[in-house]
């Protein structure tokens, strides 16, 4: 590989037709892709509440488990996403998160933006109710694995 080549996930190539039906293929420039480090994509949603402006509030596992639900749907593998987002629960009975209104209203604001069980789990979270996010969290895995 040269010094000027880069590797980049697949979906950084950008394809397209020339005018002589000859097939281009061009890499997004650095300035182009996201700031992974940052701002990933992954930790932003319609709720307009950012990942971690919830997530600083809580201890580790419930932290964690709360993360790993965010960004279901919007990284490679759900399942394993959600099952990590239980093993974190399993683990989480015991945290206590700072409990400030501002926190509780970014947490609701989140869990409104989501459906069914991965909203399920995250109101669960904000109760610190593990046993249901688990349960929540493995309905979602299991719905997942029948599609």
């Amino acid at each position: 590989m040269s010094d000027k080549a880069k590797v980049v996930p697949f979906a950084s190539f950008d394809f397209a037709v020339s005018e002589d039906k000859a097939v281009a293929c061009d890499f997004f420039s650095i300035d182009d892709s996201p700031d992974m480090v940052n701002e990933p994509p992954h930790y932003k949603d319609a709720s307009g509440v950012g990942c971690t402006e919830v997530v600083k509030h809580m201890m580790f596992f419930g932290g964690s488990c709360f993360k790993y639900l965010y960004r279901c749907g919007n990284k490679w593998d759900d399942v394993e996403d959600l099952k990590k987002a239980v093993r974190c629960a399993e683990l989480a009975d015991g945290d206590r998160f700072i409990t400030d209104e501002s926190w509780l209203r970014a947490m609701y604001q989140v869990a409104s933006h989501r459906d069914g069980n991965i909203r399920d789990a995250m109101f669960a979270i904000r109760c610190q109710q593990w046993g249901d996010v688990i349960e929540f969290i493995k309905a979602e895995i299991a719905r997942l694995e029948s599609e």
